[in-house]
């Protein structure tokens, strides 16, 4: 469902999560969001489709009628490692789930806060 491939691919902060009406929200940085078909989310959250977010995109939820996803479990795609972070790139969450598309199993680990 997600774009991947070798390079970091992810311009924005992408959120999968349970939803009979499939398909993106976008959310933008100034605050409106717009709905859009499955097929439109290498357009909006890719640095293909989307190079350095200009088009201003704060995060893109997809709703997928996946039956994994109904007891409230959400995965959460941000920008790589070799992806320049802006501040509206990626939330802050207290813990981080990781896939990979390799045979290794997910892991998780918790996530410092900065409190200062």
């Amino acid at each position: 469902m997600l774009p991947s491939g070798v390079t970091p691919l992810t311009a924005v902060t992408t959120t999968v999560r349970y939803g009979d009406d499939e398909h993106a929200l976008a959310r933008f940085r100034d605050g409106h969001e717009e709905k859009h078909p499955l097929a439109a989310l290498t357009d909006l959250v890719t640095e293909r489709g989307n190079p350095g977010n200009r088009r201003g995109i704060a995060d893109v939820t997809v709703y997928l009628a996946a039956p994994v996803l109904a007891g409230g479990v959400e995965l959460v795609d941000t920008p790589g490692n070799a992806t320049a972070p802006t501040a509206h790139s990626s939330p802050t969450p207290s813990s981080i789930c990781t896939a990979r598309t390799t045979p290794q199993p997910a892991s998780c680990y918790a996530a410092s806060r900065d409190t200062g």
